[in-house]
């Protein structure tokens, strides 16, 4: 058997394990004493609300030194008296309940600014608060400054959204709909989100373009970029439209949520493309069976912005055939080149209409090809001109044999009734060779008129 130890080896064992904890406790104090220095918050003892403990984060805070803050009123850190006895009544009111209280409020600075601080109280004993209350103060004066600039911010989105022409969309992840703003609703038909909230974004795709829509979707997912591009939709009632899109992913904490984006609606416009391109192939198909000679133009000035040349930029196939000019060299070329002329024709003409806008039209005889053209000419827009030719050679060839033969009728009866005037032969042929130079325009020749007198001797 062990012996047992003797009275004095007892007692110094428990001076022993009281030097120990004395010790401990002495560590255990430093180690407290240290975090309360350099703890980045601020940290304090109340007694019956009175400051007996403050660390340096805490002066740093409220902008007062210890010795100014240490048996003072914690009043002295609250802008009014209204904001300290509300902490008192909340702060405690939650102790009692929780055995902790915490409470964001509003300190004054010594130099008299109002800063926001959450303040956590714990009382020494919870039994027994005259004991004293510690407490943490950290500063939120930045984070709620940020809260309430994100919250502004926000709500201005949300108002630019709302009001927005340009219908606006969040996805999750699963490609339901999160949001959508008015103008969305209305491109696409509905009445109210809650047609659409919740629903998969196939709603308003056609089948046709669903694989495309999927491909778009599972990009920006992937931390891909899309272009802005045009795409179609599906309307409610089934019909088609038209916009152009852009689309961005939402970021939470780093990670990509879903995704939000913009649509702007091009329908109308597509349908105005549409028709326009539909008009210029009817045009084109008006102007290249046209029979007449249809080239637009534009004018060529020189520095001082004196007509001096005009270009062909188009021309149809009649031009082309009747002129044996091919389109690709005429469209491009200047007219003072192409036809062969060394000057412009008409540029007087051409240039009055290009510039004023005032129709023309007047005939011409164009000697390369001995042809007669009636030309017509308009202005499409300022320093531009075109002109429609009409061939009219057979026209006015049948005008000048007509013009022929009523010459020759008249002068045919003029002579007839110089037959029954004359009073000789030479007298009638004088008369005769008067009407024919002067009322029919031919001539006769001395030789002619000499020889028809002789036949007479």
């Amino acid at each position: 058997m062990s012996q047992k130890p003797t009275y004095e080896e007892l007692e110094q064992r428990v001076q022993e394990l009281e030097k120990a904890e004395v010790e401990h406790k002495r560590a255990e104090q430093k180690q407290l004493s240290s975090i309360f220095r350099s703890a980045p918050i601020g940290i304090g003892l109340v007694v019956n609300r009175k400051l007996k403990q403050v660390n340096s984060r805490l002066c740093e805070i409220s902008g007062y030194d210890e010795g100014e803050l240490i048996n003072q009123s914690a009043r002295i850190l609250y802008p009014n008296d209204e904001e300290f006895e509300f902490v008192g009544r909340e702060k405690y009111a939650q102790i009692m309940e929780h055995g902790t209280g915490t409470v964001e409020t509003h300190w004054q600075r010594k130099d008299g600014t109002i800063i926001d601080v959450l303040l956590s109280s714990t009382p020494i004993d919870l039994q027994d608060h005259l004991k004293g209350v510690t407490f943490t103060a950290l500063d939120i004066t930045e984070r709620n400054r940020t809260e309430r600039s994100l919250r502004e911010s926000e709500e201005r989105f949300r108002t630019i959204v709302g009001n927005s022409e340009a219908g606006y969309f969040l996805l999750s992840r699963d490609g339901k709909f999160q949001d959508v703003n008015s103008a969305w609703l209305s491109m696409h038909g509905f009445t109210s989100k809650d047609e659409v909230v919740g629903k998969h974004f196939s709603l308003t795709q056609n089948d046709t373009v669903l694989l495309e829509a999927r491909n778009i979707v599972d990009r920006v997912l992937d931390g891909k970029s899309v272009p802005t591009s045009e795409f179609s939709r599906r309307l409610k009632d089934g019909s088609v439209g038209y916009h152009t899109f852009t689309v961005s992913p939402v970021l939470k904490l780093g990670e990509i949520v879903g995704l939000e984006g913009f649509l702007i609606d091009t329908t109308q416009q597509k349908i105005v493309e549409e028709s326009w391109r539909e008009s210029k192939r009817r045009f084109h198909s008006i102007f290249d069976s046209m029979g007449e000679l249809v080239v637009l133009h534009e004018l060529v000035l020189d520095a001082t912005g004196r007509p001096v040349d005009y270009r062909i930029i188009e021309c149809n196939p009649a031009f082309s055939m009747t002129l044996g000019i091919p389109k690709d060299r005429a469209v491009g070329a200047l007219a003072s080149k192409i036809y062969g002329t060394g000057e412009p024709p008409y540029l007087d003409i051409y240039a009055h209409v290009a510039q004023t806008g005032q129709r023309t039209q007047f005939e011409s005889y164009y000697e390369p090809m001995q042809k007669h053209f009636q030309i017509s000419v308009v202005s499409p827009g300022k320093g531009s001109f075109a002109t429609i030719s009409i061939d009219v050679t057979e026209r006015v060839q049948r005008q000048q044999e007509i013009n022929l033969l009523n010459r020759l009728y008249s002068v045919l009866s003029q002579i007839s009734q110089a037959i029954m005037r004359a009073s000789s032969p030479k007298l009638f042929l004088e008369e005769s060779c008067r009407v024919i130079v002067e009322e029919g325009g031919f001539l006769v020749t001395a030789h002619t008129f000499n020889t028809a007198v002789e036949s007479l001797a």
